[in-house]
């Protein structure tokens, strides 16, 4: 009986120990006022909604509470701070344990648990990388920037895919990498980080790119015409002709601007084997029609007015535009996402 009251009271012990493991957030605004209010707070839909409050005491704010799971947040002033004449904010990672994070107006700092102090490291290293730049050439300046700053990401998304800051990563670097080298990093996740909504996504994005890689035959989709009359693609693609779909919309400056260039392909090719099959992501279909007169395309046109919801859109896993896909006469996926000199030349070798 004292062996199970022992046991009781340890277990009792232990519970009110574990519930009250939580975290703790410390820390500074340069310039910030006493009194002044901080916000703990998250971005919806590109706004910032707030979780929690602190005033500043002895020029420190505070935050306490407990989080299951580490999610990217935000601390930020709610007045425009000193001479900065802005308001200022910093992001982290919401976790159990003690973290420290200093906001400045040239950016923020953070520290103390797992995800926060590789986060840091990581952001240290894109500011050393950035550092840098001052010695590259002004018209070479953005090229090599995306390119750092990609490299990083990926990096950072690999070497920490176990943990939420690697999920935060990932999301960031997931279109810059190729199918082969994103789906092995999905299947890397832990089981308790796999069913972030994100994540959950680009295992579908993946199984789809996967059903529509070079090689594979196309897929089929049904959609409608500018005159309303319904279309597959299969009356196009796999029936002895070489089809490039291409993914556009109205509203898309850089597909707008490839066109002339596709209507000297077409012309040049048409007679030859070659079709073109244009799909929208349009949502206006009066904008679509219009802009199919203006750009007098020529080629078979396709929409069902859903934008990134559209049918040829999931079917092949498009995630920017213009995009397009290459199918030979037999109906087998020749290239994807080529553009420019790499796509004439790639139409020229498929027209036989």
């Amino acid at each position: 009986m004292r062996k199970l009251v022992y046991l009781l009271v340890i277990t009792v012990i232990f519970a009110a120990c574990t519930s009250e493991e939580g975290y703790v957030v410390t820390g500074t605004i340069e310039g910030g006022a006493e009194g002044d209010i901080v916000y703990l707070s998250f971005v919806e839909k590109g706004n910032f909604a707030n979780i929690d409050s602190s005033v500043i005491k002895n020029g420190v704010f505070t935050f306490k509470g407990r989080q299951d799971t580490a999610v990217n947040r935000y601390v930020r002033s709610k007045e425009k701070v000193g001479n900065t004449n802005r308001k200022l904010y910093g992001d982290f990672f919401l976790e159990n344990g003690e973290i420290n994070i200093v906001i400045t107006p040239t950016g923020s700092t953070v520290s103390g648990t797992p995800n926060n102090d590789a986060y840091q490291a990581i952001r240290n290293e894109m500011y050393e990388l950035q550092k840098n730049l001052a010695n590259v050439p002004k018209k070479e300046q953005m090229k090599e920037f995306d390119k750092i700053f990609t490299g990083v990401m990926k990096n950072a998304a690999t070497r920490y895919i176990s943990m939420p800051v690697g999920i935060h990563f990932l999301k960031q670097a997931q279109h810059f990498m190729e199918t082969a080298e994103l789906a092995a990093l999905l299947e890397r996740i832990p089981e308790d980080l796999a069913n972030d909504p994100a994540i959950v996504r680009m295992k579908d994005l993946v199984k789809r790119k996967q059903a529509t890689a070079v090689g594979c035959k196309f897929v089929d989709f049904i959609m409608t015409t500018p005159e309303g009359k319904t279309a597959k693609l299969s009356e196009y693609a796999g029936n002895g002709k070489v089809v490039l779909i291409d993914f556009w919309a109205s509203w898309c400056a850089p597909c707008r601007s490839a066109i002339p260039r596709l209507i000297k392909i077409y012309e040049q090719y048409k007679d030859k084997g070659f079709e073109i099959v244009a799909v929208s992501l349009d949502q206006d279909a009066k904008a679509w029609k219009e802009a199919i007169g203006k750009m007098n395309m020529p080629w078979p046109q396709l929409s069902d007015l859903k934008a990134w919801k559209s049918e040829g859109v999931k079917s092949y896993a498009v995630a920017t535009i213009p995009y397009t896909i290459l199918i030979d006469s037999q109906g087998k996926i020749i290239a994807r996402d080529l553009h420019g000199d790499e796509l004439e030349k790639a139409i020229a070798e498929s027209v036989k």
